[in-house]
């Protein structure tokens, strides 16, 4: 698949695109410290393959994009969402439908509500809400915490100790709706660690700040949205999820195809219904055996126990 690099002011963003330039455009924003790769081939081009032009690009301090002296980002989440109307820019994209994934969620929300001309509509998935109180949400498990907490002892200019501890982490995040795979888990990761420019860059995203300005201006939304929780969590709580909306009677359970036809429908007005589960964000695409373990917590396209929309 051929990259195009997207260059404006003093930024380069590395891109790709699945399909046909002629069909609705989606574009596929991933979370940090992870590359466009996070977002699987299979996927992306399972999504093309029913008629939808996919975008998918790597972060500032990602992949191939401009990177920045580890501890030392010179730009905020704003400019992040900035960079993903200037990645649509890059292909004449008027106007797309946004996939947030974790942080990407963030900077989804963060471009709706700066730009909300360009943004049909809004997927985000296992992500917060900006601007709104989060404070009595469940924390992470204690057992992803203590993992986490390793990572202060790896020497992140060495992509061996890199690479052992992304592993790791691949492992800690999976659900079990799944078989955890750690051979395709472990060559993922060598071939994302490997294609990066500097991998310690990208932890430059956990400083990164923005949206203030947009705190409390949710509600003001244009762009039809859906935010995702998956049941089988074992790195953020599913009551995350109910901080989006108050309670409500639409809250109900659903297999994969429904929830696939919902995710679809809101975006392209036709059901898409996929003959097996596929995952995004940290995931795994079964239908191609090939790609990153399974990340359960935020899997649109598996069983999930909660779907809240907002219109």
């Amino acid at each position: 698949m051929t990259e195009r690099m997207i260059k404006f002011d003093d930024v380069e963003i590395a891109t790709q695109a699945f399909g046909n330039p002629a069909h609705e455009p989606i574009l596929l924003i991933m979370g940090a410290m992870a590359s466009m790769l996070w977002w699987p081939d299979g996927f992306c081009q399972k999504l093309a393959d029913h008629e939808f032009y996919v975008l998918r690009y790597d972060n500032r301090d990602t992949g191939r994009s401009t990177i920045y002296p580890p501890g030392e980002p010179p730009y905020a989440m704003d400019d992040m969402a900035e960079d993903a109307t200037r990645v649509l820019d890059g292909y004449g994209i008027d106007r797309a439908n946004l996939i947030g994934m974790s942080l990407g969620g963030t900077i989804a929300q963060i471009a709706a509500l700066s730009n909300p001309k360009r943004v049909k509509t809004l997927t985000l998935i296992s992500t917060t809400p900006v601007g709104v109180d989060t404070s009595a949400l469940p924390h992470t498990t204690d057992a992803y915490m203590e993992h986490a907490a390793t990572g202060e002892n790896v020497d992140w200019t060495d992509n061996a100790q890199v690479i052992e501890f992304l592993v790791k982490d691949t492992q800690m995040i999976a659900g079990s709706a799944h078989p955890y795979d750690e051979r395709q888990a472990r060559a993922f990761v060598e071939r994302d660690v490997k294609r990066a420019q500097n991998f310690v860059s990208a932890t430059n995203h956990f400083m990164v700040k923005g949206g203030q300005t947009l705190r409390s201006k949710l509600a003001e939304l244009a762009a039809r949205s859906l935010s995702y929780t998956e049941r089988l969590i074992r790195f953020i709580p599913l009551s995350t999820a109910n901080c989006w909306h108050e309670p409500s009677r639409e809250q109900s359970s659903f297999g994969s195809k429904a929830v696939a036809t919902k995710f679809i429908s809101r975006i392209g007005r036709r059901s898409l219904l996929l003959s097996k589960p596929i995952a995004v964000g940290s995931l795994w695409h079964q239908e191609a055996g090939r790609g990153p373990p399974t990340n359960s917590y935020a899997l649109p396209y598996i069983r999930l126990a909660r779907s809240r929309r907002c219109e």
